[in-house]
């Protein structure tokens, strides 16, 4: 069974018809909303929340209200005013996601940048559809830096038992001591649970559908490269995990001799059998528009953008079997040696005429893989037509 969705924003805005217009809006994604019309009760109702434990995980505002620019104000009072309290699921009221979407944007904006750099700051009508876009791309952008608090403690996150397990390291069971991060305090069960009702969102079907949707215009676009794809991938993880897989470490520093490191994209962990070295995988990326061969039908050869990452993934590949390295591995990876496979996603299927070519050269190559963006996509698509799929017979979750 898929464990329930709890997830809550707030909202202070002084004007009724933009709460209902949010709330129906969220009601699509399983998120409820509370609204209030002015700093007071609302900072009143974050007490209240944080007193009871109370589920909450992103906060919106806009600025202008009948005494002023208030929202500048609750702005403030969430980032500055070292508001240590944490809701249920131990998360940190002061680090929460905070959206900004307020008429006055030109005249306000670099005022909420002053206070916290990372709010985006929006104009309004913010209509449905790019509402939830904005919640759920806020909530992949937290759910990430959580995740990386996690890997630098060393802390291992694993699917298990229809839920994210946070653990001090695989094979031990989860510890009732309290760790802290810069976003949470409480114990590894409760981190759990905040942890899955996060990551959920991204398998809701009108979620899935609207995100699949981005990811077909974001390959399509002429101007896309893979800075792109690494942002648009950390926050939704789901297309690169591609069920095989339950967690990633992102850009992930490995130290080498002298000033320099090695700084994979992505390195994948595996759903089943994590301890099993040669389970995980190393995903490099690169840009969809990279040609895989040369035009020619005569050159019988990978293009040079193929060659120099396979020559980078073996340069991965070398680090991990040094034994040199085995215990700022063993130690990043929650207690796995890794020995993973060499993965580059890179350019796109080519047609028809030139598939035969392909394949051949594929078979060619030694010790790394290449998928393509087409197969990203066309697998995640099958994924979300099974989800909308049971979700019609009322079986998804069963």
């Amino acid at each position: 069974m898929i464990a329930p969705l709890s997830l809550t924003a707030l909202l202070v805005d002084d004007d009724e018809a933009t709460g209902r217009e949010y709330k129906t809006a969220l009601e699509n994604i399983d998120m409820g909303l509370r609204h209030f019309p002015n700093n007071e009760e609302a900072i009143k109702a974050l007490g209240d929340m944080a007193q009871l434990r109370l589920p909450l995980h992103i906060l919106m505002t806009d600025i202008m209200r009948p005494n002023g620019p208030d929202g500048l104000k609750f702005i403030e009072h969430i980032r500055k005013a070292n508001y240590t309290r944490t809701v249920g699921g131990g998360l940190r009221l002061q680090y929460l996601p905070l959206v900004v979407i307020s008429d006055h944007v030109s005249v306000y904006k670099e005022h909420v940048k002053n206070i916290d750099a990372a709010i985006p700051v929006l104009e309004k009508p913010i209509w449905g559809d790019r509402l939830v876009e904005i919640i759920v791309d806020e909530l992949g952008a937290y759910r990430a830096k959580i995740l990386s608090e996690l890997q630098h403690l060393g802390i291992a996150v694993e699917w298990k038992d229809s839920r994210f397990q946070v653990l001090p390291a695989y094979g031990t069971k989860a510890a009732t001591t309290l760790i802290e991060t810069d976003r949470f305090v409480g114990t590894y069960s409760t981190f759990s649970q905040s942890y899955t009702t996060l990551c959920l969102l991204n398998d809701q079907g009108a979620v899935a559908r609207f995100f699949l949707n981005q990811f077909e215009r974001l390959l399509n676009s002429p101007h896309v490269n893979e800075t792109d794809m690494q942002a648009f991938f950390e926050r939704h993880p789901e297309f690169i995990l591609r069920g095989q897989f339950d967690n990633y470490w992102s850009r992930t520093h490995l130290p080498l001799d002298g000033a320099e490191s090695l700084k994979p994209d992505f390195i994948l962990q595996p759903s089943g059998l994590r301890t099993t070295p040669w389970n995980w995988e190393v995903l490099d990326l690169k840009s969809p528009h990279a040609a895989l061969m040369p035009k020619s039908k005569f050159h019988r050869t990978f293009s040079h953008h193929v060659t120099k990452v396979v020559a980078q993934l073996k340069d991965y590949g070398e680090y991990f079997a040094d034994p040199r390295n085995k215990e700022i591995i063993r130690k990043r990876f929650g207690g796995v040696t890794l020995a993973p496979k060499l993965v580059a996603l890179i350019g796109r299927l080519p047609n028809e005429d030139a598939r035969d070519r392909y394949t051949t050269l594929r078979t060619r190559l030694t010790d790394v893989s290449i998928t393509t963006y087409d197969e990203i996509l066309e697998f995640r698509r099958a994924r979300v037509q099974q989800i909308e799929s049971l979700l019609s017979r009322g079986t998804y979750g069963a």
